[in-house]
């Protein structure tokens, strides 16, 4: 019996250890397994989650390149398929190339045909004499005047389908369709014709006729051969379906297209009472479509002022001197500002491939500083501003650095305080003494920069929302060439700004030992 307990006593022992010896290490291979598997499940949705970055990236990446390419089209006449460009002004919304829209919200106005010449023969056409009428229309028809005419064409082929003859009407109304640039009641004279000829087709049961007539005549409607309204468009269309029993085939992208330049005569009317146009991408949905928009305002305001001036001085040579000078100084200073946009324009596009060379010299920034505020001072665009200049602090430190580049940095800084301080505070530029080397700060009391807006203002074509608002001009490139100056001297532009306070901007750089 005792022998009995011993060995089961000695058997629980045993297990006892056993368990003891392999359990600890069989539940922490299972907690070792647990954590590998959660360790292989986040390393999975790593890679899957940079995955998909990468492919945002390439994709955002993409979009640009495509966008770059599109934005280039705005000035090419080889645009690809799917796209047109909309060209909005004051006269209106006009389309490029035509064909790819199928009508125009205001397209150009043409002559009018006459009609006060054709009274005495109207009266003789109404009051029971057709013969006398159409003699007097026929007379008429041989003017010299496109405008009298088509009207003088327009009534002869009327009054032989009234009187009901076919022939002699179609006849009249083919000599019509050759006259083109002409109007009448807004409607082409010549398109006018041709869905008179069709009229009378049909009336005439000559189906064979006019099936190959409205054939043609939907041909030259898709190609674009008329400028018409949208009106006009379907009112010729649903003729058409009438003559042919068929609706005329076109691609939806074209109805989308003619949709958003009805579209943009609306806002174009939006952005005149707001004497603003903006510069931006925009994506809008036409008709259910998604339409990626590249709006690009052109450099009409300083080619205006070159042209109204030059205007001025051809208009006589009675011209005081003083005027004449005058006008010379303002042509001249125009001239330098269109010269500096173009040359901003093409430095930034050196700077971003490495093709912009920087000839780096001892410079004095006080100096230097001074005689750019200096010139400032004598730009149109300064007029009126007050420009506080001190340098102090600083005013015989010298930096190694590229003088011209300089002077394109500070006088983005200065074009900026004067653009956007609309109330004309003072403008004060110090050259001072910086942890880091030594700073030229701008300082303006204008619009500020919003908090949000601020790690973002100094990327390329960035304006912020408040000055699209505003309708102030600019390219978007001008602080984005300051900290590619700054940078590629081995300095950095910083930024102290309170919205409806002001703003500081600094450029700094190392200062020489």
């Amino acid at each position: 019996m005792n022998s009995g307990r011993l060995g089961g006593a000695s058997s629980r022992r045993l297990a006892t250890l056993f368990l003891a010896v392999v359990v600890p290490p069989a539940v922490a291979l299972v907690w070792l397994g647990v954590q590998l598997l959660e360790q292989d499940r986040s390393l999975l949705a790593q890679r899957q989650l940079e995955r998909g970055q990468a492919a945002a990236q390439l994709a955002a990446s993409t979009l640009e390149k495509s966008l770059a390419r599109a934005e280039r089209w705005l000035a090419e006449d080889d645009i690809p398929e799917h796209v047109v460009r909309l060209t909005a002004s004051r006269r209106g919304v006009q389309a490029f190339p035509r064909a790819r829209v199928l009508w125009l919200p205001d397209p150009p106005a043409m002559p009018a045909a006459v009609t006060r010449v054709f009274a005495e023969a109207e009266r003789l056409e109404y009051q029971g004499s057709p013969a006398g009428a159409l003699a007097a229309y026929r007379a008429l028809a041989q003017s010299a005047s496109s405008t009298v005419r088509a009207g003088a064409l327009l009534r002869v082929a009327r009054v032989h389908r009234r009187e009901g003859r076919t022939d002699q009407a179609l006849a009249g109304y083919r000599d019509l369709s050759t006259i083109d640039e002409v109007a009448i009641d807004g409607m082409p004279v010549d398109l006018l014709a041709r869905r008179a000829v069709c009229d009378v087709l049909d009336e005439a049961g000559r189906r064979a006729e006019l099936e190959s007539e409205a054939g043609a005549l939907t041909t030259d409607l898709l190609a674009g051969r008329w400028a018409l309204d949208r009106a006009a468009w379907e009112l010729t269309a649903t003729d058409l379906e009438r003559w042919t029993g068929k609706a005329i085939e076109h691609s939806p992208e074209r109805a989308v297209l003619s949709a958003v330049s009805d579209w943009l005569s609306g806002e174009l009317q939006r952005w005149a009472s707001q004497d603003q146009i903006p510069a931006a991408r925009r994506m809008i949905l036409v008709e259910d479509t998604p339409v990626t928009l590249i709006i690009r305002q052109d450099t009409a305001g300083e080619l205006t002022a070159l042209r109204h001036v030059t205007e001025l001085l051809d208009e006589s040579d009675e011209v005081p001197p003083e005027r004449r000078r005058a006008f010379y100084d303002v042509l001249g200073r125009n001239t330098e500002r269109l010269q500096r946009l173009v040359e901003s324009l093409l430095d930034f596009a050196r700077m971003e491939d490495g093709r912009k060379p920087y000839d780096l010299k001892p410079v004095n920034l006080a100096t230097l500083t001074e005689q750019v505020v200096a010139e400032f001072r004598q730009d149109a665009g300064a007029e009126g501003v007050t420009i506080e200049f001190d340098a102090q602090q600083a005013a015989t430190v010298q930096s190694l650095a590229d003088a011209a580049s300089l002077t394109h940095a500070l006088w983005n800084l200065l074009d900026n305080a004067v653009k956007y301080s609309p109330d004309r505070h003072a403008i004060r530029v110090s050259v001072e003494r910086h942890p880091t080397g030594v700073a030229i700060s701008v300082r303006d009391a204008g619009l500020g920069v919003p908090r949000r807006e601020q790690k973002d203002i100094f990327g390329k074509f960035v304006r912020g929302q408040q000055v699209g608002q505003l309708g102030i001009k600019g390219t978007g490139l001008g602080l984005a060439m300051v900290d590619h100056i700054a940078r590629a001297h081995g300095g950095a532009v910083e930024l102290e700004s309170e919205e409806g306070v002001g703003s500081t901007f600094r450029l700094v750089l190392p200062a020489m030992t």
